[in-house]
């Protein structure tokens, strides 16, 4: 879940 501009946290892992 993790949106253009907002974001949490959690999301980060998901980019790497």
């Amino acid at each position: 879940t993790l949106k253009e501009k907002e974001y949490t946290p959690e999301d980060l892992p998901m980019w790497n």
